[in-house]
């Protein structure tokens, strides 16, 4: 049974404002680990190992350690990873041009390029700047 202060708590909650649209609900690991068949222990969030190693079976890399362009995707991003350069990676261009030449050539697997239509809005850089209409006078 309810108390009278429970009832009343009740009635005043359900007289003012009106519910949220939405709720927020704050859950810690434990809590989210026990709503999960597949708890989160254990699971690797990043690819970099705490010994420098890259850990090909990271969730983080989207199977992409597999599959037809495997090696050019571990060539590129291995290099990217140990680069020494400034930019970062700016050494890594042959590696990444490879495999992305690997991905166009898989859509089956990769799916397909990014749409040409995206870049239309803005000029090409070879495209020369226009010219405004001359003035009538």
């Amino acid at each position: 049974t309810q108390s009278t202060g429970d009832q009343q708590l009740a009635s005043t909650r359900s007289m003012s404002a009106p519910a949220a649209k939405d709720e927020v609900h704050f859950l810690s690991k434990e809590d989210i680990d026990k709503l999960n068949d597949n708890p989160t222990e254990g699971v690797p969030t990043q690819a970099l190992q705490p010994d420098g190693g890259i850990d090909w079976d990271c969730p983080c890399l989207k199977g992409m350690a597999s599959g037809p362009c495997a090696e050019d995707f571990k060539s590129a991003f291995s290099c990217f990873v140990y680069s020494k350069a400034d930019p970062r990676g700016s050494d890594c261009i042959e590696q990444f041009s490879k495999m992305q030449a690997c991905l166009l050539s898989h859509p089956e697997t990769y799916g397909p390029p990014p749409s040409e239509n995206a870049d239309s809005a803005a000029p090409a850089a070879s495209d020369p700047p226009a010219q405004p209409a001359p003035a009538s006078q």
